[in-house]
């Protein structure tokens, strides 16, 4: 049976496609409807909780359209600084983001977008924070080495890789990201995935279980972390 967060991660995904399809012009396509109609399922197994998660992920995902500011300069706001350091030591995200939300309209566009990517990871994931983490590079591509070592600084290795290869693809030529962290962000999600490959393993052995077993997850952790060290290297070296 899924969990509560699988649920909650399923039903994100669903929002995620959709909102790319209204983007695209096609909210009232054939393919919409059918991802709304696969929205009701998950829908039905959100606690109030979960509900009120999703809402905010919806208006904040309307809310990256809506707002056509140009970049700003990030000017100290010890209050706000001093509450958002609050709620994230206590692990308060849902908390987080509605501080963010609050003061969205004096605060620069780059730096909401930003603070949300990071606030949504830790609630739904990479996949949920990649639209604002994307969202606050292309409205400040200069800040992309300073916003990337935050969240290497963070511990969120998998963010930062999945926000530098969709960049890095992407035809944003403003965006410039140095080689090594892309080959590193391919090295992270390969690591990544080998570890999701292992444990998927781990719960329905084979009779080539005991071959399996040779590969060691904690030898691929402390991979990743060693990578961690060497990308945010490279990226201070970037921010300088």
């Amino acid at each position: 049976m899924p969990s509560s967060q699988d649920v909650l991660e399923e039903y994100a995904r669903l929002l995620l496609q959709l909102d790319l399809l209204i983007r695209r012009g096609d909210g009232d396509s054939d393919a919409a409807d059918a991802l709304r109609d696969e929205m009701d399922a998950p829908w039905d197994r959100l606690s109030p909780l979960e509900i009120a998660r999703v809402r905010g992920l919806s208006a904040d995902l309307y809310a990256l359209k809506d707002d056509r500011r140009p970049p700003a300069a990030v000017s100290p706001n010890e209050g706000l600084a001093a509450r958002l350091r609050e709620a994230e030591s206590k692990g308060d995200w849902d908390g987080a983001l509605a501080l963010v939300r609050q003061d969205a309209s004096v605060l620069p566009p780059q730096q909401v977008a930003f603070f949300k990517g990071v606030y949504w990871a830790h609630l739904g994931g990479p996949a949920v924070a990649l639209p604002f983490l994307e969202h606050a590079v292309r409205t400040e591509p200069r800040a992309l080495p300073i916003f990337l070592l935050t969240l290497a600084r963070l511990g969120m290795l998998e963010e930062v890789a999945r926000l530098v290869i969709a960049l890095a693809t992407s035809d944003e030529p403003e965006v410039k990201i140095p080689e090594s962290v892309v080959k590193g962000s391919r090295e992270c999600l390969r690591l990544r995935e080998k570890l999701r490959e292992l444990e998927r393993e781990s719960q329905s052995p084979g009779p080539d279980a005991a071959a399996r077993s040779t590969l060691n997850p904690r030898e691929i952790e402390a991979e990743l972390q060693a990578l961690q060290s060497r990308m945010a290297m490279e990226l201070e070296r970037s921010a300088a």
